[in-house]
């Protein structure tokens, strides 16, 4: 099965995402976000994962891992100092979502690596294969 997640922004570009479930495994409500999830251009997957009661997401893969200089990405442009040598694979960028029902999780937030910016986060199943996720501000 193969499905299908929109990832659109008020502030970055839209981007559209596929999602590979486990061969065998069927997830249904709370865990039907649950998966390695790929952008279409093949760029990056992200894996969902749950949390006790909340749902987070890490880069896990990169298409290009390093900066066009030749150098690791790294969390660069976060705004802690501290944190700037994370590398992006690893890097939790969906943190804190809850599930609110009817395949929608919410009130979480969702951080750009490359532009060090963190959104508020909605992401709602909309007919078992796709999906649309909405970063927003405040």
């Amino acid at each position: 099965m193969k499905r299908g997640i929109v990832l659109s922004f008020l502030v970055l570009l839209p981007m559209i995402w596929s999602f590979s479930p486990a061969p065998t495994e069927e997830r249904f409500g709370s865990e039907a976000l649950i998966g390695i999830w790929i952008n279409d251009e093949k760029t990056v997957k992200v894996k969902i994962e749950r949390l006790g009661s909340k749902y987070f997401g890490k880069i896990v893969w990169l298409e290009k891992p390093n900066w066009p200089d030749g150098t690791l990405k790294t969390d660069k442009f976060n705004p802690d100092p501290n944190l700037r040598s994370i590398p992006f694979i690893g890097l939790r960028i969906v943190k804190d979502l809850v599930y609110m029902g009817d395949d929608e999780w919410g009130k979480g937030s969702l951080y750009d690596p490359e532009h060090g910016k963190t959104y508020g986060c909605k992401i709602s199943l909309t007919d078992g294969d796709t999906a649309e996720i909405r970063g927003y501000l405040g």
